[in-house]
């Protein structure tokens, strides 16, 4: 799932005016994931040290990675940010207008940044007032956080729930051709069309994000199958952890998606590194007093 899915998945816990949420809760949870923050970035940053990741970088360089963490830590970061501003963003979800207001105000502003600001002869424009407006108080991933609660809390129709998956499936679709095409034309990967405040990518995340809640939740699964899904749900954040760490030592190890055929080799690697960031986590959780506050 991606980071867009989960932050809109803390929304719906951290911003339910009925859920008691005081202000030593919020704080508490920050200083979880500021712990593993901590932790694991030295983790990594010994990891890279040994691994000759370093080999080729001045200390200016060495000192601003240790600082700001593995490239995935910036969700780290992100939501600590969206903890922080948790009791003023409360004041919004207690009322259903003002959320549908500032989702209205959300998207609108990631089309302008996202696509307006390229379209011919107006993108420059668009850009400039954009600018000049300095607006960002609806910006960002506290639009996801607000529409995660939304969703939540109010039903939508049908025929519109219907009309996001289709919508979401073209988007998909439509996102993969053209980072593809890209991709082949620059000779690099492009991830110009996947960013996660990109408009489509808002949509299919919602579309996501909507099925779970809606469809998939209701479902009557068996204990068992809520044995595994609750356990997993325990792991999640120590798996993200650890995830990125996994993947370099299976390069080292030659496990590379290119190493037979891409296609192949790409979902191979994935479960793989699931597998083994699972088995890591349920190790380090056996940990007594330590293990759970790092994962």
């Amino acid at each position: 799932m991606a980071d867009s899915d989960i932050c809109e998945i803390s929304g719906r816990f951290f911003l339910d005016p009925e859920r008691n949420m005081p202000f030593q809760k919020i704080l508490k949870s920050i200083k979880r994931i500021i712990i593993a923050f901590v932790f694991w970035d030295i983790v990594y940053q010994v990891f890279y040290l040994l691994s000759g990741t370093y080999d080729r970088m001045n200390w200016k360089g060495i000192l601003t990675q240790a600082i700001s963490g593995p490239y995935h830590f910036w969700y780290l970061l992100m939501i600590v940010c969206m903890y922080a501003i948790t009791p003023f963003l409360r004041k919004i979800t207690e009322n259903k207008r003002l959320m549908e207001y500032f989702i209205i105000l959300f998207f609108l502003f990631e089309l302008l940044n996202g696509y307006g600001t390229e379209l011919p002869v107006i993108g420059s424009t668009i850009a400039e007032i954009l600018t000049k407006t300095n607006f960002h108080f609806a910006l960002g991933y506290s639009g996801y956080y607000i529409l995660g609660y939304y969703i939540y809390k109010y039903s939508i129709p049908k025929r519109f729930e219907g009309l996001l998956y289709g919508l979401a499936v073209v988007l998909i679709v439509a996102a993969s051709v053209a980072t593809i095409r890209q991709s082949l034309i620059e000779g690099a990967n492009n991830e110009w069309y996947t960013e996660y405040l990109k408009p489509n990518i808002i949509i299919v995340a919602t579309a996501i994000y909507t099925v779970f809640m809606k469809r998939i939740s209701k479902h009557q699964f068996s204990e068992v199958m809520i044995k595994w899904v609750t356990r997993l749900s325990e792991y999640s954040f120590g798996i993200y952890l650890i995830h990125a760490l996994v993947i370099e030592l299976m390069g080292l190890a030659g496990l590379t998606p290119v190493m037979v055929n891409a296609f192949v080799m790409h979902p191979v690697i994935v479960l793989l590194a699931f597998a083994i960031s699972s088995i890591m986590v349920w190790l380090l959780r056996m940990i007594p007093c330590v293990g759970k506050k790092i994962t």
